[in-house]
């Protein structure tokens, strides 16, 4: 896992013109109920994007203690599982740079990077 992180965020600050790389986050697998009941504490956008994916939630990353849930059931030998971690470094790598934006403009560029992550995989 943490070489596929260590070259996930090599390849996701690269799409954002940043030369290297970042310290990669704490990454922990926890069911549904555990990261929303996470996310409860976070910021009231994150909470409220959590809740309103109750059921399809498959990863969450949290700012304040750079941590990446994801679900218990991510089987990270997947190619489709490994987006969703894409996903949320991404969030990670937009929080390590200082991004800033509304919920639907940060997670419509993760979408973007996560899809052309899979194209580049094949998928």
């Amino acid at each position: 896992m943490y070489a596929f992180i260590a070259s996930a965020l090599v390849w996701i600050a690269a799409q954002f013109g940043h030369p290297g790389s970042f310290p990669a986050p704490n990454v922990q697998f926890a069911s549904e109920s555990r990261m929303i009941g996470a996310a409860a504490t976070a910021d009231p956008r994150i909470r409220d994007l959590a809740a309103a994916h109750r059921g399809t939630l498959g990863g969450l990353y949290l700012p304040d203690s750079d941590t990446i849930y994801l679900r218990r059931e991510i089987d990270l030998d997947n190619p489709e599982h490994q987006a969703i971690l894409v996903h949320e470094l991404v969030h990670y790598v937009q929080d390590q740079l200082g991004i800033a934006g509304s919920v639907d403009t940060l997670e419509a560029q993760a979408y973007a990077l996560q899809e052309r992550w899979l194209a580049e995989q094949g998928r």
